[in-house]
């Protein structure tokens, strides 16, 4: 099985007694899921291929709404596959469980905002390989 460090509000989560908190199993992959669709890519130096065009390179760069949601959920679908790809390289030297590895994109879809045509809702529908369902939703500005 495979963790990470807990994060909240883009913080590490310590414990009262100093100690680092991790996450596991379905709460991993939820974690995973909204830090490379929030992380832009091209800014992790080791791994410039890692995050998605979501946020600066998608909103706010085309002309009609309709343009802009066709290209944000593209950068969505394809985040969500390099977590996949990811995931099977991982899987090849430690165990991955079935509710922390993505088994399939159901849902992706970004609508703009009606009470503030800057925000737009994004909301990714997942299902593990333990055939859970996972649905996460969440806003950008641009």
């Amino acid at each position: 099985m495979s963790f990470d460090i807990k994060i909240v509000n883009g913080d590490f989560l310590v414990s009262p007694s100093g100690e680092v908190q991790i996450v596991e199993s379905l709460e991993k992959l939820k974690q995973d899921v909204i830090k490379i669709l929030l992380t832009e890519i091209g800014t992790n130096v080791y791994h410039p291929w890692y995050g998605s065009e979501l946020s600066d390179g998608v909103v706010g760069y085309a002309t009609s709404a309709q343009i802009i949601a066709q290209n944000a959920e593209m950068a969505v679908t394809n985040a969500l596959e390099n977590i996949m790809a990811l995931q099977a390289e991982q899987m090849a030297n430690q165990t991955v469980t079935p509710q922390e590895a993505l088994g399939a994109i159901q849902e992706v879809s970004v609508e703009q905002e009606p009470s503030d045509p800057r925000q737009w809702n994004v909301r990714v529908r997942i299902l593990t390989r333990a055939l859970t369902e996972i649905t996460e939703d969440f806003s950008i500005k641009a």
